[in-house]
């Protein structure tokens, strides 16, 4: 589908740590939760301590991940790209980024749901030129195709994006006809995020809450689990740690909380 040069991963720090054996690791599962636990290891502490991140551990990713790259195994391409995507945002190193979109791609071509729905997430906003790397332009089309392939694989995250993207843009434009055709997107963006609600996705979880109007009350305990998925990830729906997002949540839910403490202050009696 996609094809990119190969980029050079970032160099490491030599550092012998074997977790598991080599038997271990052929086994599919045993091998797969290996891979994200060194990925969220790594970037819930960098995460937790601020500015501080276990450098040690790319030469872990190296001899672990890029040996299963090259024997053709997609959720090492997924792996590897998101260590590199959040390397990139930790150094703010654009060619770090860079190589990650080219891991999605691999992952991606080879049918992985969580690489799939990256993509999607990459062409909705695009990545900038590089010496030597051109430009990934901002492509809708090719968002959509992304996001349609990871929805036919069941992925939650997908599911909210595409009816956040698209099915909503395509409610609120006069192109989308009559009624029946609005209430058709209507129904359609429901069930895409009510499906992405009941598969443990947090974020769709408050556009629920949102969209029935609940309480100041109920968005607050919503944020809750938005902050939590940011800060700490989560394995089962493919979602990495991201501070940034955390940190934006977290900001609503204090002007919630403000705002709440302020209705509940008694009223200052006025003196005559």
């Amino acid at each position: 589908m996609l094809t990119m040069s190969r980029y050079k991963p970032a160099s490491a720090l030599h550092f012998n740590v074997v977790i598991y054996s080599k038997a271990d690791l052929d086994n599919i599962e045993i091998k797969n939760q290996y891979l994200k636990k060194l990925n969220f290891d790594v970037f819930q502490s960098s995460n937790s301590r601020g500015n501080t991140i276990n450098l040690a551990a790319i030469d872990l990713v190296e001899k672990h991940l890029i040996a299963k790259t090259r024997s053709g195994d997609s959720e090492a391409d997924y792996q590897l790209g998101i260590f590199n995507q959040q390397l990139g945002k930790y150094l703010k190193s654009s060619i770090h980024e860079r190589f990650a979109y080219h891991c999605f791609c691999q992952a991606a071509d080879k049918g992985h749901s969580a690489a799939q729905c990256k993509l999607g997430e990459i062409f909705l906003q695009g990545l900038e030129e590089l010496p030597d790397h051109p430009a990934v332009f901002k492509d809708l089309s090719c968002a959509v195709a992304w996001l349609k392939i990871a929805i036919e694989q069941d992925n939650a995250k997908a599911k909210y994006l595409y009816a956040e993207h698209f099915v909503k843009l395509n409610i609120h434009t006069e192109e989308s006809g009559q009624n029946n055709q609005r209430d058709t997107f209507n129904v359609l963006y429901q069930r895409l995020i009510n499906e992405a609600a009941d598969a443990g996705y947090a974020v769709a979880k408050l556009k629920l809450i949102e969209l029935t109007q609940g309480s100041d009350r109920e968005r607050m305990t919503a944020l809750v689990d938005v902050i939590d998925l940011y800060k700490l990830g989560n394995e089962s729906l493919s979602i990495e740690p991201d501070s940034a997002l955390a940190n934006e949540y977290l900001e609503i839910y204090w002007q919630l909380h403000i705002k709440e403490m302020e209705n509940y202050m008694p009223t200052r009696p006025v003196l005559i």
